[in-house]
């Protein structure tokens, strides 16, 4: 018996230990002025005006139909305040523009003549509407009195075929003469295989295949707030962050990944079927006129890691022999940035976060405004 006790008492003294050390960190993060509410939380204080961040990943094996017809929603909710993610101590939060992207409803007003396509890193995770990459490009052509906008057509988890359906389904009716496409080398080409999953994607890959939803975001709000309703809000209710022990389950999760990282493997025909992909895109992009521009973010990982100089890390050598092949210009971040400083870390948040912080995105900004003025 006595045994058990004192098992009973180790572990009783482990999880008030834990549960100390969360709220020690909770405190401290709440004395540097971090955000320490969860979603659901920032989501309630906006009194029913506000909705978190849904992502078309989140649909690829789901069954919404319109008219009969299966639909899989490619943005999210229009017009409406939208609470994304925090990594740096405050929450990304934007009013949605009249098709559920990450833009200020003028843009789809003026002139467009660059638009970027890619996942949270073009969305804007985890930063302020005005600190994504489209939003500080944006304010540099302004700042020099450029007559173009530039389009965020970003959305959270994509993978390559939603974004290629994002870019038959939007991009095509404003045809911007230059088109990004971002690559985030961490997980990119997984996201393809995944979303094959999904027979609507599929389709995509049929010459004219549409879902027409550029006139269908009535339909769209509709889906997706149902959606928001009957799921998104009881997940965000689960208590709070300190019991939930959050911040030291994210820590762990960090270590971890610290300690274990390896060299995602794909397979050769991983790698066909997206270069396969990218001709097909640059074709589209080609006829109303446009240049396809490849863009190459490289993954905390290999900052993390002390592994900057693996070509091999995430078949990165592979990836760039690809777009060479197919004659695409190629925007490189881990060279043109990343490299150019003593610690690339400085633009992650904390140095640990998987996003870039404002500072990485302006950086970001700057490389592709350079990029356009040659």
């Amino acid at each position: 018996m006595s045994l058990i006790r004192n098992v009973l008492m180790v572990l009783v003294g482990l999880v008030i230990g834990v549960y100390l050390s969360e709220l020690g960190i909770t405190v401290y993060q709440t004395l540097k002025g971090y955000d320490v509410r969860t979603k659901y939380q920032v989501v309630e204080s906006y009194k029913g005006d506000a909705v978190p961040a849904v992502f078309p990943s989140m649909f690829i094996k789901s069954d919404f139909t319109h008219d009969n017809k299966a639909i899989l929603p490619l943005t999210g909710i229009s017009n409406k305040t939208t609470v994304y993610c925090n990594e740096g101590g405050e929450y990304s939060i934007y009013k949605s523009d009249r098709y559920g992207f990450n833009n200020p409803e003028y843009i789809w007003d003026n002139v467009i003549d660059v638009a970027l396509i890619g996942d949270s890193f073009v969305h804007g995770a985890c930063v302020g509407p005005t600190e994504g990459v489209a939003s500080q490009l944006n304010e540099m052509q302004y700042r020099d009195k450029e007559k173009y906008g530039v389009l965020n057509l970003g959305m959270g988890g994509a993978g390559p075929l939603i974004e290629f359906a994002i870019l038959n389904e939007y991009a095509k009716y404003v045809k911007p003469k230059d088109v990004f496409w971002f690559y985030y080398e961490g997980n990119d080409i997984n996201g393809l295989s995944v979303e094959k999953e999904s027979s609507v994607l599929r389709k995509y890959n049929e010459e004219g295949y549409s879902q027409n939803l550029f006139d269908k975001q009535e339909v769209i709000d509709e889906i997706l707030s149902e959606y928001i309703l009957n799921n998104t809000t009881s997940a965000l209710k689960k208590n709070t962050r300190t019991l939930r022990l959050y911040n030291t389950r994210k820590l762990l999760a960090s270590l971890y990944a610290s300690y274990s990282s390896s060299p995602v493997v794909y397979s050769d025909n991983d790698y066909k079927e997206f270069q396969n992909m990218l001709n097909i895109v640059k074709t589209l992009v080609n006829e109303w006129g446009g240049k396809l521009h490849f863009v190459y973010l490289p993954a905390i990982d290999r900052y993390r890691d002390n592994k900057s100089d693996d070509e091999n890390l995430f078949g990165r050598k592979i990836v760039l022999n690809m777009i060479k092949e197919l004659e695409i210009p190629v925007v490189d971040i881990h060279n043109r940035v990343m490299l150019k400083v003593q610690d690339p870390l400085q633009y992650f948040p904390y140095k640990r976060e998987m996003h870039y912080n404002a500072k990485g995105y302006k950086e970001v900004a700057k490389t592709l405004y350079e990029h356009l003025k040659r």
